[in-house]
């Protein structure tokens, strides 16, 4: 929190929520709201664990209900470092791609990090090469089958969020689902350089971890046509009659992948190129379509 009222753009407000917490976090929220005019603590008393997709929706619809000027939302829920000018490079780029677009576009920026450990010291000077992620990998097919986008380093504009909320319990994460949405009827945007020290621990929900095969395919089997289907599901639910003809044919061939023939998903894969960055990544991928029979 302190390196966020560090920033050098200072011109924003700072919505907490507390998803349940049993410690002295509400006393801590409550001494930095008392102490900074736009520090706002949302639900004080309340003590109901919702997860972070669900909190995130909850703090998005307060904040377009508070006032109509907001404009663009950050998002915070790690013990990470912001370096100074996030907020400045981040809204830099945001600004440029809506200066090329139409006023009522949904844009999403993001960013890389810097991957550390618990204490700040260096582990990675770049979280996408850590993880052999592409960031431009940013189109609609691809990005139901893998997400690029981490959820600290986001800038959305008011335009994605009216679009996107709320957010359905399907959702992965809140990141993935504005990084879809963003994708199927805007733009998403990247800022080179990371803007954030991201804190890796013991204790980590979500982390980074080194790119590695075996970790992978266990990871590919658990989720490639399980969470991924219900969350593209509920996207194409959501959004039937706002998009083309062609989109709806590709999000229900992935869709269907789950109760497919092995030679059908394989042809589907090469027909909508769904593919995963790195050879690795893809090898699993034809592995788990051929060796299962139920995914």
């Amino acid at each position: 929190m302190n390196s966020l009222l560090m920033q050098s753009h200072t011109h924003f407000v700072l919505f907490i929520r507390d998803d349940g917490s049993s410690d002295e976090t509400c006393t801590m929220i409550n001494e930095y709201a008392t102490k900074h005019i736009n520090v706002v603590f949302v639900n004080e008393d309340a003590k109901e664990n919702v997860g972070v997709s669900h909190s995130f929706s909850t703090l998005l619809e307060y904040a377009l209900a508070r006032d109509e000027q907001f404009g663009y939302f950050m998002f915070v829920d790690q013990d990470d470092v912001w370096l100074e000018d996030k907020i400045k490079r981040t809204l830099l780029k945001m600004k440029t791609l809506e200066s090329k677009a139409t006023s009522s576009t949904p844009i999403l920026v993001h960013t890389d990090l810097f991957v550390v450990d618990d204490k700040l010291e260096p582990i990675a000077d770049s979280f996408w090469k850590f993880q052999n992620i592409d960031p431009q990998r940013s189109q609609l097919h691809e990005i139901i089958l893998q997400n690029v986008v981490t959820g600290c380093t986001v800038m959305v504009n008011r335009s994605l969020v009216e679009k996107a909320l709320p957010i359905p319990k399907e959702a992965i994460m809140h990141d993935w689902w504005l990084a879809m949405v963003a994708a199927c009827f805007g733009e998403v945007g990247v800022v080179e350089e990371p803007t954030i020290h991201y804190r890796q621990h013991q204790e980590n929900v979500v982390g980074a971890k080194k790119f590695k095969l075996k970790p992978l395919l266990d990871k590919i089997n658990q989720q490639v046509v399980g969470k991924k289907v219900k969350q593209t599901r509920a996207f194409l639910e959501k959004y039937s009659l706002d998009i083309s003809k062609n989109t709806r044919q590709m999000l229900g061939a992935f869709i269907r992948l789950e109760s497919a023939s092995r030679s059908k998903r394989l042809l589907t894969m090469v027909t909508y190129q769904f593919y995963m960055k790195g050879l690795s990544r893809n090898i699993g991928l034809i592995y788990l379509f051929l060796m299962r029979r139920n995914l």
